[in-house]
């Protein structure tokens, strides 16, 4: 009986031993799965388009990388031809207009290249408020810096919000080239807010952009290059006619839309990952699919 109890005894503390060992296995398990989830690195080299990403996974864009519920930050490149390169900062400085009879904040934002609700912000107006003559607006003014690229080939990564938007403000022209062709065209951003909704100017501008994308309007979508006032600046394009049209005689039923870093859509104000791979493509941080030239 005694030798009964002490091995009764013995197993007990066996087990208790094996539960406790198992119940610390399984947290260590669990906390090396939290950690290796939260610094999981997706590749967007080889991730498939509709992949589900998890907010909060590490996600690398070769050697960028970013949080999937944050923007995408602006890569600073190594070339050696732009080490000694000084950059400087982003600076706002600040003018004033005198409003003319019958002037509206419309198109007093069009002539200073701002978005209508940062003017009337910066004013502290809305949009019922009725400008009269002689009053005195302030108008902010962006100096947006140049930025280095990996080579002539690539187009600054620019903001849209914070930068890209005031060097091609609405009723600006510009010249697109196609990453991969070559191929350019002029045209107009006409409207849009969170990218740019643009336009072809003539027939023939829309001729060379229809031969672009094979022949054929489509939703599919290119990195470009957009020549503005003497900058290059890394974009992405699709190429079917939508919606609102303001060119006429041009052959093209409606504007297309270009994309910019950390640009969003119109319908929900989502990021379109297709569209940010391809500017980035377009700025040299992102190598194309398998290395192609044309798609």
């Amino acid at each position: 009986d005694v030798e009964a109890k002490m091995s009764r005894k013995g197993n007990k503390v066996f087990s208790k031993k094996i539960t406790r060992y198992v119940f610390f296995f399984l947290l260590l398990i669990s906390l090396l799965s939290l950690l290796l989830i939260n610094d999981y690195k997706l590749d967007l080299n080889i991730l498939k388009l509709g992949t589900a990403v998890a907010s909060g996974s590490k996600i690398t864009y070769n050697s960028i990388k970013f949080d999937s519920n944050k923007n995408i930050p602006t890569p600073s490149f190594s070339t050696p031809g732009l080490q000694s390169l000084e950059i400087e900062q982003k600076a706002i400085t600040k003018k004033t207009h005198v409003v003319q009879e019958g002037e509206t904040v419309w198109e007093i934002s069009i002539k200073y290249g701002l978005p209508m609700q940062e003017l009337l912000s910066a004013n502290n107006l809305s949009e019922e408020t009725a400008l009269e003559k002689g009053m005195v607006l302030e108008i902010p003014v962006y100096h947006i810096p140049p930025k280095p690229t990996p080579g002539p080939r690539y187009g600054e990564l620019l903001d849209w919000w914070s930068e890209a938007q005031y060097l091609w403000p609405i009723g600006r022209e510009a010249t697109v080239i196609d990453f991969y062709t070559g191929k350019r065209w002029k045209v107009r951003r006409t409207i849009g807010g969170n990218h740019a909704d643009c336009e072809p100017l003539t027939a023939e501008d829309t001729m060379i952009m229809k031969e672009t994308w094979g022949g054929e309007w489509s939703w599919n979508i290119r990195p470009i290059i957009v020549e503005v006032d003497g900058r290059r600046i890394a974009g992405s394009a699709s190429a079917m006619p939508h919606d609102i049209q303001y060119i006429t005689g041009n052959g093209f039923n409606g504007h297309f839309d270009i994309h910019f870093l950390n640009s969003t859509r119109h319908r929900d104000g989502l990021v379109n990952w297709r569209h940010q791979e391809d500017v980035l493509i377009a700025g040299g941080a992102l190598s194309p699919p398998g290395g192609s030239k044309d798609k």
